[in-house]
């Protein structure tokens, strides 16, 4: 009998995913290396570092007439978003393979979109446009703009955020819940959309789950072009949502310890 795959795309993933082709132009073939879609599209410029580190961003930067300091001692880096009045750079390992520089690459856009365009939009317009001195650090807010409950999840001054490796050097999706997982279903919704993986894994007859997991988890590597320890986990998650309810709770190390070594 055919699995039946019930859909976990939230409204606001098929939303951002659908607004970053609109903005590119063109939705690019399989497997997708993203970089000139987010140069058409986003504004946002890319730098590949062999070896990058916390050191090599804020030297890049200082270079450019940019002085920043991240706030975090100095050690290797997949990647790394630093975003300033409305446009960003993306820092990525110019060493890793391709599928690991793609997921990163996709990573930090979705951190662009989530966690620094959208909420400064909100703050726009529901504040004005007086409001973007203040998001861009060259005043400090008023009183009434203070207790503006927007304000508070608004990005002020240089966002920064930085994609670590883990000790093995695997990329390991949905290791932490809230802003990293969010960063990590758009990721993959841009990479690997979920629509299109169900509709190759009910053809190629993959669960997603003990049985096929290794297969499922080579065809999306093989097909959508991602990391293998990615591939892996987002196959298991796709074969286990729809069947329990728990599953996603499951999947982020909520309900017990998360098991996200490199495999």
């Amino acid at each position: 009998m055919r699995s039946t795959y019930v859909s976990t795309v939230p409204h606001w993933l098929r939303h951002a995913a659908n607004q970053f082709w609109v903005a590119a132009g063109e939705v690019e073939a399989f497997p997708r290396r993203l970089e000139a879609p987010v140069s058409w599209g986003q504004p946002l410029a890319i730098f590949k570092i062999p070896r990058l580190c916390v050191a090599d961003v804020e030297h890049r930067l200082a270079e450019s007439g940019i002085e920043f300091k991240v706030k975090t001692p100095d050690r290797v880096l997949h990647g790394c978003l630093v975003a300033f009045a409305g446009r960003g750079i993306v820092f990525l390992d110019g060493s890793d393979p391709p599928n690991e520089l793609r997921f990163s690459l996709a990573h930090e856009v979705a951190h662009f979109i989530i966690d620094y365009v959208w909420p400064r939009e909100r703050a726009i317009e529901r504040l004005g446009l007086p409001i973007v001195d203040v998001l861009d650090g060259y005043r400090p807010p008023t009183v009434d703009e203070r207790i503006d409950a927007v304000l508070g999840d608004a990005p002020v001054g240089v966002h920064a955020h930085l994609m670590d490796r883990s000790p093995s050097g695997s990329l390991g999706c949905g290791r932490i819940a809230g802003v990293e997982h969010r960063a990590d279903r758009l990721a993959l919704e841009l990479l690997a959309p979920e629509y299109e993986v169900r509709r190759a894994f009910q053809v190629h007859r993959f669960t997603g789950q003990s049985g096929n997991l290794a297969e499922a988890g080579d065809f999306l590597t093989d097909t959508f072009g991602l990391p293998k320890s990615v591939a892996k986990e987002y196959a298991r998650f796709l074969g286990a949502v729809g069947r329990r309810n728990d599953s996603v709770r499951n999947w982020l190390g909520i309900d017990g310890p998360a098991r996200r070594s490199a495999r």
